[in-house]
């Protein structure tokens, strides 16, 4: 998983720049194996230190969907990811989610989230 990321930041960093630094990964699937995966790699990675000396934000958001969805679970899931993207996007922070398959951990998830952007502005 780390190679992946890797090789996903060096395909689109400007090398001028920084090609070294993770700035905001999202990991969207029904695997539980790769979700503990980029939990792990939130734990072990750091980025360098930047020109200031501080070192450099690294934020990883993942969210398990639910394992073999039927077509209008994952439409319900799509949707609902659309909606959130913005939302975990701008989030300043880790984010780790599992889906539930009621509209009552929909809602709870959504309300965290919620929370969540508040507490970082």
């Amino acid at each position: 998983m780390k190679r992946v990321i890797q090789k996903a930041y060096d395909a689109w960093t400007i090398r001028e720049w920084d090609g070294k630094s993770w700035k905001n990964v999202v990991s969207l699937g029904d695997g539980e194996a790769e979700f503990n995966a980029m939990r792990e790699i939130s734990f072990k990675h750091e980025n360098p230190v930047g020109h200031t000396g501080d070192q450099k934000s690294f934020r990883m958001k993942a969210v398990q969907m639910l394992d073999s969805a039927s077509c209008r679970e994952l439409i319900t899931q799509l949707q609902i990811l659309q909606a959130w993207m913005p939302a975990l996007m701008h989030l300043d922070d880790d984010f780790f989610v599992t889906l539930g398959n009621s509209e009552e951990d929909i809602m709870a998830m959504h309300q965290i989230l919620l929370e969540r952007l508040e507490g970082c502005k």
